[in-house]
């Protein structure tokens, strides 16, 4: 999509040039983008929309200096790693056996 992201645990915790190239993005948890953003408004701020209720959070990079955003960028990594990654994820018993649910059947587990 044009931007250049940061993954860890297979998951991206941040990227540079979006929505353009002032902009970097780091994904956080609720908790923690209020905290940043409360403390820090000159250089993180929710993202627009739906985006932004879910915890990512903008990085305005002329305002940014290296030593704010490594330790938020290390909140946003560990936050992944807490997770199971997206090939560790279990399947759901629908989706194994192919059968849809409520499709009638009248086999129970």
């Amino acid at each position: 999509m044009g931007t250049t992201d940061f993954r860890a645990n297979g998951r991206i915790v941040a990227t540079v040039g979006a929505p353009d190239a002032a902009w970097g993005m780091l994904k956080l948890t609720l908790e923690q983008q209020a905290m940043v953003c409360e403390s820090q408004p000159k250089v993180f701020e929710p993202c627009q929309g739906g985006w932004g209720r879910m915890g990512y959070t903008g990085v305005k990079l002329a305002a940014a200096r290296v030593p704010q955003v490594r330790e938020v960028l290390l909140l946003a990594i560990q936050n992944s790693m807490e997770k199971p990654t997206a090939k560790g994820r279990k399947k759901s018993s629908s989706r194994t056996t192919g059968r849809k649910r409520g499709s009638g059947s009248s086999d129970t587990k």
